[in-house]
């Protein structure tokens, strides 16, 4: 299940199978219907050469699987993986010590693709942005 809500610019958060994955969206606005996770392809250094429309930035935390899962869920055709950002963090462990607890956390990005030559979702199909703010 897809919960849609305003996030800064207007997005989605969807509580994946193990992290969540937010949704940004570009471009116009599409219908779609959720799909199996495995109808997502994957592309990581040319997109595809079937015709498509950038949908939507996909942003997951520290795993890169729940990009595909968020994809299939808001009915994205493929995706495009972007490279991911790494961000070393550290914290002072007590005032009478000068440890530190040095960790990294990693945010995955892909653009969510979808094809312009499938066929259109019913107009019943569920729409992935209900009440946009934008």
């Amino acid at each position: 299940m897809v919960t849609c809500f305003a996030l800064v610019g207007a997005g989605c958060y969807a509580n994946g199978p193990t992290r969540p994955v937010s949704f940004i969206p570009i471009g116009q606005r599409f219908r779609v219907r959720p799909r199996p996770m495995d109808t997502v392809a994957v592309y990581t250094v040319r997109p595809p050469e079937r015709p498509f429309v950038e949908a939507g930035v996909l942003v997951a935390e520290r795993d890169q699987e729940a990009l595909q899962w968020g994809a299939a869920q808001l009915g994205c055709s493929a995706i495009f993986l972007l490279p991911p950002e790494t961000k070393v963090h550290s914290s002072h462990l007590g005032f009478t010590t000068k440890l530190y607890d040095v960790y990294s956390t990693s945010t995955y990005r892909a653009t969510c693709l979808v094809y312009t030559d499938e066929a259109p979702a019913s107009p019943n199909a569920k729409d992935p942005f209900p009440n946009p703010s934008y």
